[in-house]
């Protein structure tokens, strides 16, 4: 049975999903932090939740990588951060610590208990909220940005090993799903280019649009001259 394609957000539909939260506030900076692990990192939202400081490497003043224990499967692996993510976890804590949290969950409750565990339902209804906002038709969850994570990965690397890696799959052929995104996206890149004539000529182009094409294409002194040419 063949597997359905995941849904994953476009660049701009990612763009567009953080710009609804306010990072002005400790709230915006934890959800922004805690939206990118999973959308750079491609972690699950129950592996996010169960990160613990001490499971972020630091190097140099940057958190260079996570540690992700006994995710599915009961295995643990590491996945290097982006630097932007690094800077987006690393404001967090600085909140945070600010709110008189110490070591513990990464990202924890700040009303109401602050610390303590969020719930993966409460990540659900904000993500569902956000793309909401943000104008997405699609239909996104927490796994939306780990398929967005997996694709952009696989687009920028074009190594399905190192895919495999990060999202902690056993069998390579779980993987194999995020290439039929790319072949989708090949197939529609084919259909949009434009039609040739049978005889091997282009369509027929509008000579008005071409003759106003080549009349921007002249440097200004020559377009000054022909204005002043046709008013004679």
């Amino acid at each position: 049975m063949a597997r359905r394609i995941p849904t994953v957000l476009t660049d701009e539909e990612l763009a567009a999903l953080y710009g609804k939260i306010n990072e002005a506030t400790a709230t915006g900076k934890r959800d922004r932090a805690l939206l990118q692990v999973m959308a750079d990192a491609g972690l699950r939202v129950s592996e996010a939740l169960a990160l613990r400081t001490q499971d972020l490497r630091r190097e140099n003043g940057r958190i260079t990588a996570i540690t992700v224990h006994a995710g599915k499967g009961d295995n643990d692996r590491a996945v290097y951060t982006t630097p932007q993510l690094s800077d987006k976890i690393l404001r967090w804590l600085d909140a945070r610590a600010g709110l008189g949290v110490g070591k513990g969950l990464v990202f924890c409750r700040i009303k109401g208990g602050a610390g303590q565990p969020l719930g993966v339902r409460t990540v659900q209804g904000l993500v569902e909220h956000l793309a909401l906002e943000a104008g997405i038709e699609k239909r996104v969850s927490p796994h939306t940005l780990r398929h967005t994570s997996a694709t952009r990965t696989l687009r920028a690397t074009g190594n399905l090993r190192i895919v495999q890696d990060n999202l902690g799959h056993a069998r390579l052929e779980t993987t194999r799903i995020y290439t039929h995104i790319q072949d989708a996206e090949r197939q529609a890149a084919a259909e949009a280019l434009p039609p040739v004539d049978g005889d091997g000529a282009a369509s027929e182009v509008d000579p008005l649009a071409q003759i106003a094409g080549a009349l921007a294409g002249l440097p200004k002194e020559a377009r000054e001259k022909l204005a002043e040419a046709l008013k004679a």
